[in-house]
């Protein structure tokens, strides 16, 4: 970790990362609930934002209530050519998370589009702008766990339990048009100011209540996931993770999902599509200080759930992690 956080630092954190206030003036919310200083709350907030500990603070929607659908993708690219491929896939709107693994399959994305496009069609025409070899399609069946926030204060990854609605809302939801700029403007970085709602929604030609009351029914109604600060991981001390793969048989799919995903140490656990190319059907982040804890906590679930066909792709490099900007 660069940046040395004290007491005061980690609890903020670990505050703002599950539950940032959808309120008018919300460092001084923080600052109540830190038993700090509003002007505190918002210094302490920008030095850890300037520092890179606070990639940004915003919306995390869900992007099938919106009407979007997003599969992940890997293709297999010549090693000379991968850093020159990575930033044609990156520069794609739609691409959220862009990552070289250690495989022969070694770039790996996530594409997220408008459901009135079609998927298969703009893999392929992506397939084809870069040249690359194999290209495999594996779309989500399902979430065994997705919100999760780093404990700076134990010094791990935990689940947020915190959320009305742990399941999202699965269907795309008519939007009025008041309610598609709201979500315009709750998706950008959040201003640094004592009232950030209000500048936002001036952004947006809103007023900040109405802006807010907006935000609030999106998440009872499951439409956005959270409002809150995502953090570098690299720099709270999770300095390795890897992707790992397991072939589960379809009766213990359910189980296993559920066991993988009771791990503090993993994320993203999902039942995805299995192809002849790549026959694993379950997939997690494993996150650690270092390539050998992750692979050692890969074996731990594998004894754990019994199943021990498994592939673990190590993180190479990051090309691209941002969220989707949604109706541009």
């Amino acid at each position: 970790m660069g940046m040395k956080l004290d007491l005061v630092d980690k609890r903020l954190l670990n505050a703002i990362q599950t539950r940032f206030p959808l309120a008018a003036k919300p460092f001084s919310e923080i600052g109540e609930r830190l038993d700090i200083a509003e002007g505190e709350a918002m210094r302490r907030v920008e030095r850890l934002r300037e520092g890179g500990i606070i990639r940004s603070i915003r919306a995390i929607f869900n992007s099938r209530s919106l009407g979007y659908r997003s599969t992940l993708v890997a293709m297999q690219v010549a090693p000379e050519h991968l850093d020159e491929v990575a930033d044609v896939i990156s520069r794609h709107p739609g691409v959220s998370h862009n990552y070289a693994r250690h495989h022969l399959y070694n770039l790996w994305f996530v594409l997220t589009i408008p459901q009135t496009w079609n998927l298969g069609d703009e893999v392929e025409r992506l397939a084809r702008a870069t040249k690359a070899g194999a290209v495999i399609t594996l779309p989500t069946l399902r979430t065994f766990k997705i919100r999760v926030y780093w404990d700076l204060l134990e010094d791990t990854l935990r689940a947020d339990q915190g959320s009305p609605h742990p399941i999202a809302q699965e269907e795309a939801i008519v939007l009025t048009n008041s309610e598609i700029e709201a979500i315009r403007a709750l998706q950008g970085d959040l201003p640094m100011t004592a009232e950030p709602f209000h500048e936002l929604a001036k952004r947006f030609g809103m007023d900040a209540e109405p802006l807010l009351e907006l935000a609030r029914s999106f998440v009872e109604r499951g439409i956005m996931r959270r409002y809150s600060a995502i953090l570098d991981h690299y720099r709270v001390g999770f300095n390795a993770n890897a992707m790992g793969c397991w072939i589960v048989p379809q009766p213990l799919v359910d189980q296993v999902g559920r066991e993988i995903a009771s791990f503090s140490r993993v994320s993203h656990v999902y039942e995805r599509v299995a192809t002849k190319d790549w026959p694993y059907n379950m997939f997690a982040m494993i996150h650690g200080s270092s390539r050998e804890e992750c692979e050692g906590l890969t074996k731990k679930i594998s004894e754990h759930t019994g199943v021990w066909g498994y592939s673990l792709l190590h993180s190479v490099k990051e090309y691209k992690k941002q969220g989707i900007r949604y109706f541009v």
